[in-house]
């Protein structure tokens, strides 16, 4: 195309080669059941220059392929030609500016798009403007690469270089192909030269979601290891309450022993020798018949201070350890606690119970009597009140007892440390199964309620 130009050695610049060879050699390749080309052209003069190289690149394949020149026909009869292509064809594209009809079309954006849409064969190209429109590629002209040469050259020349002293250049083509041509097709990228350019490639669903999946599995992996933990948390949590219970149910067990020790101690050593202090009190009076009235005055008092501590001794040893209860049941244990805190304190104990059957287990009625035992030592201690009520009754396979008063009562909704008292009632009915609720309110007294499950004694339970 530069024979009729005389470049003088003032010019520079950058040729721009085809070399259809290579194209066809790699059609070849990618389909080597090819027996048929088709080469597409105009009959502009520009198109008859690209067909012209064409013709020479193919000619020494010619005995090998056969090769249809459909460059002599206007549009419409092209487009009906190839759509009845034989199956082992591939089509070259050259250049149409112009058809036999005398249409004109200015660039590949007006012809490319209606050959691909009837062409029933694989289209290869020259240059990289052709692609992109549903046209496989080739062995392409780069005219963005030729483009970028020759603006590298007019910077020179434009910051005072003399052409002359440029040399022209030849920019090397490049294997360039549409990945959405060679996929309906059935093409295979592997068959591709080394450092081939692939544009317009569809990313995978994996590709296009990876990003999810991956955030996905980092929030389940992030999940599991937090379920984890929590898990060995709450095992961690779960053995630290099972050994609170457990050891609290040491203390409570071993606090039992102690009280039985030290009632037992109380009545059989201490009221004893009480007793027989006031017996020898009583006696040495009647054996000074003749002594001062002072005297025996004294003696007297010493007599009566004896009795009380030996009742007030008595009365510490059954709050230490219930004997009523131990020997009676829990019915008559309470009856005789409610009893006896009444007589001691002066306030009204009323108490009733329905439904409770006799030989509830030893540990079961210990539970529930000291739970009475310690709300009425509260009552005592902090509700100002002379009358309480103590009910006891079976419902189902449960026990339920309940202390009611309507004294002076607090803020239950107030987040507060409980006492040791209503710790230990707690305890007590955790560790016979059941549990303790408290309902209170300033001014209006307090309810204290335990249930726990219903337990017979083995030799009453058959």
């Amino acid at each position: 195309m530069l024979q009729d130009l005389k470049l003088d050695p003032h010019v520079t610049g950058v040729f721009g080669t085809t070399q259809p060879e290579k194209t066809l050699l790699l059609a070849l390749k990618l389909q080597p059941g090819i027996k048929h080309v088709f080469v597409i052209g105009g009959v502009g003069t520009f198109d008859r220059d690209w067909e012209k190289v064409a013709r020479e690149a193919f000619h020494k394949y010619e005995s090998k392929l056969e090769f249809t020149y459909l460059t002599e026909l206007d549009m419409p009869s092209l487009l009906e030609r190839l759509k009845h292509l034989p199956s082992d064809s591939i089509v070259y594209h050259t250049v149409m500016t112009r058809d036999a009809a005398g249409s004109r079309f200015v660039d590949s954006a007006q012809s490319v798009p209606l050959i691909v849409s009837a062409a029933n064969a694989p289209i290869y190209v020259m240059d990289d403007v052709d692609l992109g429109r549903g046209t496989v590629g080739g062995y392409l002209i780069s005219w963005e690469a030729d483009g970028r040469a020759a603006a590298t050259i007019a910077a020179r020349v434009l910051n005072g270089e003399k052409p002359q002293n440029i040399p022209i250049v030849t920019n090397n083509n490049v294997y360039m192909f549409d990945w959405r041509a060679m996929r309906r097709w059935g093409l295979k990228e592997e068959d591709l030269p080394p450092g081939s350019t692939v544009l317009f490639r569809e990313l995978s669903v994996w590709e296009r979601t990876k990003w999810y999946w991956i955030s996905a599995l980092l929030i389940i992996l992030s999940l599991s290891a937090l379920a984890i933990y929590l898990l060995f948390s709450r095992k961690q949590l779960r053995i630290a309450r099972d050994g609170q219970v457990q050891l609290s149910g040491l203390l409570i067990n071993a606090q039992e022993k102690e009280r039985s020790r030290l009632a037992a101690e109380l009545h059989d050593d201490f009221s004893q020798r009480l007793a027989l202090l006031a017996l020898g009190l009583e006696n040495a009076a009647d054996a000074l018949p003749d002594s001062p009235p002072s005297a025996k005055q004294q003696l007297h008092e010493l007599l009566n201070s004896a009795s009380e501590i030996g009742a007030d001794i008595h009365t510490v040893s059954h709050r230490l350890h219930s004997a009523t209860l131990e020997k009676l049941g829990l019915v008559p244990g309470i009856t005789a606690l409610c009893q006896e805190f009444s007589n001691r304190n002066g306030t009204e104990i009323r108490f009733s119970s329905e439904n409770v059957p006799k030989g509830i287990r030893p540990d079961v009625a210990l539970c529930l009597f000291r739970i009475v035992q310690e709300a009425l030592q509260n009552l005592k201690k902090h509700s100002g009140v002379v009358k309480a009520e103590v009910t006891l009754h079976r419902t189902g396979n449960r026990i339920f007892v309940s202390i009611r008063d309507e004294g002076k009562g607090f803020d239950a909704k107030v987040n507060r440390e409980p006492g040791l008292g209503i710790r230990s009632m707690r305890e007590r009915a955790r560790l016979a199964g059941g549990h303790l609720k408290i309902h209170s309110e300033s001014g209006k007294g307090t309810t204290i309620e335990a249930t726990v499950p219903l337990q017979l004694a083995p030799d009453l339970s058959q």
